[in-house]
């Protein structure tokens, strides 16, 4: 269900550089697998949402940043409990 959407041009699939089984879809929502991709649900619904970036840190992949229209977030738990703490939030912004 949740990979049956029109592309974007931010939808990549992220995979866990420590478990290949780990692999997160950024779209409107954060998605998240835990089985090599056979299914998602959704993590991160705390955030802005329209997620256009995930990174995962290679030393350490509990620690993941995911960046959305509304700022940059923060999950210590591997992403498995969504992306819930903002690191920054974009207010406005001018041209």
């Amino acid at each position: 269900m949740f990979m049956i959407w029109r592309p974007f041009y931010f939808a990549n699939l992220i995979v866990d550089p420590k478990d290949e089984n780990k692999v997160f879809k950024n779209r409107w929502a954060l998605l998240l697998s835990v089985n090599g991709g056979q299914s998602f649900s959704s993590v991160g619904s705390a955030a802005h949402g329209d997620f256009h970036d995930v990174w995962i840190d290679p030393n350490d992949t509990n620690t993941v940043f995911t960046g959305d229209d509304g700022g940059l977030w923060l999950s210590q738990d591997g992403g498995t409990g969504g992306c819930t703490r903002p690191i920054c939030r974009f207010r406005s912004s001018t041209t």
